[in-house]
């Protein structure tokens, strides 16, 4: 099952035809929500988030979208309750409702709008490394460097189900060693590093080794390739993350048998602090005021989304209807 990301721009306003529908699509805990926002553009993004989520889970479960119900993990996660595989994410801000579902492991999305922002608050919420990165971008990328981060960050809290119980600052997520410019719009790759807390996220125990500077030893040309068989396949493998890593190797450094001690060192002191995720981001401008970050734990994120319209909702509820008569 291919993973998909719909994203659906709300209109100003919703024809009453069309919105009575898509009130009598969601469950009554929504409708009466619905009544209850001030704005009606609060109410029509949290219903047309959940009839979206309906009319695409239907389709992927072959269940009527009425009989569908969910319920919601410690921390607030949803998922369908008769198909708690059923990966499945949903996500809405400013003029963009975005949903990512299908593939075989979690999944997590994220919009938001970019509006101005004090900048400190990155000080609170992101890693070090993070905040260096985002320094780092010239001073008219910022703010949308910020949106930028905090839509990775929250795609894969949301992926691992914790929400904001994990700290943020817990965990970094930055471009790849020999990914290409910092521009918004670039087709960056992602990576997310992670620090301690397994009692929140067990699929740390999945991550590699990462490099920290406590951490790091350096290979030295002292070693030559003749021994460098004799490491074992966990080793290689933790150098190679290493390599991939940190970048504190080159051609002339091979690992021999006397670096296993050393290596196994590493890998411990490395295993009680900071792991890279093996989870895969998606990150892309929606438009010049929206940005959007998807997360998945395993499989391939499309590379771009799918956009759906109104229209097209309405006509597969009509059909759905008619088909139930």
């Amino acid at each position: 099952m291919m993973i998909t990301i719909q994203v659906l721009q709300v209109p100003a306003v919703v024809p009453e035809a069309y919105w009575d529908l898509f009130l009598s699509s969601v469950a009554e805990e929504r409708r009466a929500q619905a009544a209850r926002f001030i704005h009606q553009a609060d109410a029509y993004r949290s219903v047309l988030g959940e009839v979206l989520t309906r009319v695409t889970l239907s389709e992927l479960t072959g269940l009527p979208r009425k009989e569908l119900s969910f319920s919601r993990n410690a921390y607030g996660k949803p998922c369908l309750v008769a198909n708690p595989k059923i990966a499945f994410n949903v996500s809405h801000s400013g003029d963009w409702i975005a949903l990512i579902s299908g593939g075989t492991a979690e999944l997590g999305v994220d919009v938001e709008k970019i509006a101005p922002i004090d900048l400190q608050i990155a000080e609170r919420f992101f890693s070090t490394k993070e905040n260096t990165y985002l320094a780092a971008q010239p001073a008219e990328q910022q703010v949308t460097t910020f949106y930028r981060l905090w839509t990775l960050k929250e795609s894969y809290i949301k992926a691992i189900g914790t929400g904001l119980s994990l700290p943020l600052d817990s965990f970094a997520i930055l471009p790849s060693e020999g990914s290409e410019g910092n521009k918004v719009g670039d087709d960056l790759q992602w990576r997310c590093t992670q620090t301690g807390h397994t009692e929140l996220t067990g699929q740390l125990e999945q991550g590699e080794p990462s490099l920290d500077s406590s951490d790091v030893f350096r290979l030295t040309d002292r070693y030559d390739g003749a021994n460098a068989g004799n490491i074992d396949a966990a080793h290689r493998n933790a150098l190679q993350v290493a390599s991939d890593a940190g970048g504190m190797l080159d051609a002339g450094n091979v690992i021999g048998a006397g670096d296993t001690r050393e290596l196994t060192q590493w890998r411990t002191a490395s295993s009680q602090n900071t792991r890279v995720m093996h989870h895969r981001f998606y990150s892309q401008p929606l438009d010049a005021q929206h940005i959007l970050a998807a997360c998945t734990a395993k499989g391939e994120l499309p590379k771009k989304p799918e956009i759906v319209t109104l229209d097209q909702i309405y006509t597969k509820l009509c059909n759905a209807a008619h088909a139930e008569l």
